[in-house]
This record gives C-alpha cells, structure tokens and sequence, in this order.
C-alpha cells in the first residue's frame, strides 16, 4: 500500500489476472506461463491510467441494471450453479420481451459435470437456446455473466476442450434457427432471475426440468424489481 499509484495500480491488476489465470486452470485446464502473466498488467493499467478518472467515477457511480431488449427482440438470460465437491449441476434461464414480460422461463438439474464452464453451457444450452428454438423464436439477445460463454461461442479457441461438443452444438443452433442473435456479458445482479432460477433448479431430483410460460412466483419480486430498475 505504500507504493506509488502507477506501482500500486500494476500491482493489483497483476493480482486480478493472476486470480483470473487461477479460474481459468480450474475450469478449463489450460494455462499460461508466468511472464506472460507479468508482462498482461503492464499494458492493463496503462489503458486504466488514460481513462478519464471523471469517467470512471461516473461509471461507478451508475448501478448495474437489467435492460430491455429493442422492439421486436426477445432477451434470455441464463445460468448455472455449479458445486464442485458433488459435480452436479442447477441450471436456469428467462426469456423476457420488450416490455420486461416473462415469455418462458425453466430451471432443471443434471450430475457429473465436469467443472463450472459445463454447467455455465448447459444454463444456456441445455434448455434455454433449445426452448428458445422450439417457440420459433428468430431474434434473441443471449445475456450472461460467464464471459467464458461469449468467448467459447465467439471463437474456436475452445473446439477441443471437454465441453467441446456443447458448443459445437450450439453453434449449430445459432446459425440454422435464428436470424440474428447477439451474446453480451452482464453484471451479476442484472441476471439475478437466473441465478435463483439456477439455485431453484439445484433442489431438483436429477434430470428434472420445469418449463413455465410467465413468471414462477419463486422469482416475482425480483421481476418486479427488474421492471422498477427499468422505469428509474
């Protein structure tokens, strides 16, 4: 805490990327090398420096909220509750038009996944995307908080990797049953619906899914405080 704030702002992005790197090992097995891991978060608090501090106070100061989606496009937040010490899995997911209205939403549970990154892709595979074919649905705004997701979808870089055949998958679902689709990330607390979908999906029996058209009452008054975040 001592050191200068250029040497106090490298040292704790080095610390962020090497907890980042940490994540990375666990959920999907591969790695960098320590000099490249050292030579990242020169050039990070480089960029940080030339943000505008007016900017970034602005920024922070702006509490994260869920958003709707254009006219016409439907958004589908998904998730994924994973527990390493059992490897099974909650998954959950909610299709919201432009008005904030719940079209479909659907929680279920499955055992022995391999680590988090699969149990992110199910939440967003498994009944989600699948759910959102079988509507018919043709616009879609994907929105997660696993940026490992937008990644593996938005590359090959994760072809080979275990859960390589789930995104194979999807991809082929992406491409021959929607027009247009977009994937972002998002805050946490904006996916907060779910997220406790997810965890309502945990206390399943193994295998069981729920689908509801509307709301579940489990998840109305975080809807209701999406809908007021909406109109602030």
């Amino acid at each position: 805490m001592g050191l200068q704030g250029k040497e106090q702002l490298t040292v704790t992005l080095l610390l962020w990327t090497w907890w980042d790197e940490r994540n990375k090992r666990r959920e999907e097995g591969r790695s960098r090398s320590p000099s490249e891991i050292a030579y990242m978060a020169a050039p990070y608090a480089a960029n940080f420096l030339k943000t505008p501090q007016r900017e970034l106070l602005s920024e922070n100061r702006q509490r994260p909220r869920w958003k709707k989606p254009a006219e016409g496009i439907l958004k589908l937040n998904s998730d994924g509750a994973f527990r390493e010490g059992s490897k099974d899995d909650g998954w959950g997911f909610v299709i919201r038009n432009h008005q904030g209205r719940v079209i479909r939403a659907g929680a279920g549970r499955e055992e022995f996944l391999l680590n988090a990154f699969h149990a992110e892709f199910l939440g967003c595979a498994a009944g989600s995307l699948q759910e959102a074919a079988r509507m018919g649905i043709s616009r879609l705004d994907i929105e997660t908080d696993a940026s490992l997701v937008k990644a593996a979808l938005a590359s090959n870089d994760y072809r080979l990797s275990e859960v390589g055949g789930i995104i194979t998958e999807m991809k082929l679902l992406l491409a021959t049953d929607f027009s247009s689709c977009n994937i972002s990330i998002c805050n946490r607390v904006c996916n907060g619906v779910a997220h406790s979908l997810a965890a309502l999906g945990y206390n399943f029996p193994s295998g069981q899914i729920a689908i509801w058209e509307g709301a579940p009452h489990e998840v109305e008054d975080m809807m209701t405080s999406d809908l007021a975040g909406m109109n602030e």
